[in-house]
């Protein structure tokens, strides 16, 4: 299935280092409407896109491979979400009022970008902003396959295929307890051959 966004403890790990890199998104995770916390307590619908980072790579069972960065994001399009610019920024234009209607997330896999990555106080890698690849420079071919789940999709092979702390994340929505049932918007985005997405 596909997710549609609209306008209505870690273990030892290898941080991202900063500066601006090109990268691919290769996983995106429809994490169902997650619990609120103390500083935001209303329960939001999330979802988390996964990337690639094209010019560095950490060594995972002796074998180097390409670094790995995530971000969450309420699943919105409003115009004041932090999703919207995110991807206005990363596509180099503007939502038209009928995109904005209902966007696919799933038509993020596989799309490069460049990542700007800030360190934390605490030594976190966050991605501070995203843009167009510049022109003439590239993103590396796809190491890791495209991954796209949905909430509605329940324990499928890729919810299985998941760490164990993501199976956990998605457990805790209230869809998932079936005490709510999943949003989802109408409509197709307008294409273009000029954006990635």
């Amino acid at each position: 299935m596909s997710t549609t966004v609209s306008e209505g403890g870690r273990g030892k790990f290898q941080e991202a280092s900063e500066g601006a890199h090109p990268a691919r998104a290769f996983r995106v995770l429809d994490l169902g409407t997650q619990p609120g916390s103390d500083l935001y307590p209303n329960p939001k619908k999330k979802i988390v896109i996964f990337w690639e980072l094209s010019d560095e790579t950490v060594e995972v069972d002796g074998e180097p491979k390409p670094q790995i960065v995530s971000e969450w994001f309420t699943a919105s399009l409003h115009e004041k979400s932090k999703l919207r610019p995110f991807l206005e920024s990363w596509r180099g234009k503007p939502f038209t009022a009928e995109e904005a209607k209902g966007f696919d997330v799933a038509k993020l896999l596989g799309a490069p970008c460049l990542l700007n990555i800030i360190h934390n106080d605490d030594g976190r890698a966050r991605i501070a902003g995203v843009m167009r690849l510049p022109k003439g420079m590239t993103a590396a071919e796809p190491f890791n396959p495209p991954v796209q789940y949905s909430i509605e999709d329940g324990e499928s092979e890729v919810f299985k295929s998941l760490s164990e702390r993501m199976q956990d994340i998605i457990r805790q929505a209230e869809e998932w307890r079936g005490s709510a049932a999943p949003e989802s918007a109408q409509g197709d985005p307008v294409s273009s051959d000029d954006i990635p997405f």
